[in-house]
């Protein structure tokens, strides 16, 4: 494993797992370190979140796999989710990170 993959996963170790909280429709307001997951969790339609670089842009995810792009929600055990594939930023900030167990994981 190369040094950055290893600081990389050593670094997610230490932050907090995001909230996740599950809504019926679009959240007024956004928190930071917390996770909305739109829809019935069986077949959820959007995941909203900030930015986890601090840069306060709200991140909308479409999970919806009939329109795209489409990112896959995979539930774990503990309480947790995972996002495939990688979230990728082209605008604003620029952040490229996975968000892998409810934390944050960069990509650099």
């Amino acid at each position: 494993m190369k040094i950055r993959q290893k600081l990389c996963v050593f670094n997610s170790r230490l932050r907090k797992r995001y909230r996740i909280i599950n809504l019926d429709d679009y959240p007024e307001t956004v928190n930071d370190r917390e996770i909305y997951v739109v829809g019935d969790l069986q077949k959820p339609q959007y995941a909203i979140f900030l930015c986890p670089c601090g840069c306060g842009q709200k991140i909308e995810l479409n999970a919806n796999p009939e329109s795209r792009p489409c990112w896959k929600i995979q539930w774990h055990l503990a309480g947790t989710l995972s996002f495939l594939p990688s979230i990728n930023r082209k605008v604003g900030c620029g952040s490229h990170f996975y968000l892998k167990n409810s934390k944050v994981l960069w990509c650099h």
